[in-house]
C-alpha cells in the first residue's frame, strides 16, 4: 500500500546528525542518522545509500554518494505510532545538508 506524503516532509531541509559536509564514493556511509530544520537536534531518519554518481571531474574518489531518504511520519492517532516513509528521489550531501539529485 503506498502511503500519501504530506508536502511539509518534501519541503523540510535533511542535515546530518553528525558533523559531514559532503559525501563522495572516497569518504561516505551507507546510513547517516537524519534531523531536519523542524526536528532541531532530535533525530528524525536515516539516509541511505544508493549508489553513486560521476562528478564530472573524472576522478573516481570524487562521484558523489547518492542516498534515499527515510523520516518518520508522526500518525495522529490513539496509539501515536511512528511510520517511516521513503521521500520521492535521490538525494546527495553537499556543503552539509541533503539536496534533490540534479539526475534522478
Amino acid at each position: 500500500m503506498q502511503k500519501e506524503i504530506p508536502l511539509c516532509y518534501l519541503h523540510r531541509t535533511y542535515r546530518p546528525a553528525i558533523a559531514l559536509e559532503n559525501a563522495t564514493r572516497k569518504r561516505s556511509l551507507a546510513r547517516i542518522p537524519l534531523v531536519s530544520d523542524k526536528t532541531g537536534s532530535g533525530v528524525c531518519g536515516e539516509a541511505h545509500r544508493v549508489g553513486y554518481r560521476g562528478s564530472g571531474n573524472h576522478q573516481p574518489g570524487d562521484d558523489l554518494a547518492v542516498y534515499r531518504i527515510k523520516v518518520r511520519m508522526n500518525m495522529n492517532t490513539v496509539k501515536a505510532r511512528r511510520v517511516m516513509i521513503t521521500l520521492p528521489g535521490f538525494f546527495v550531501l553537499k556543503d552539509g545538508s541533503f539536496r534533490p539529485d540534479s539526475i534522478s
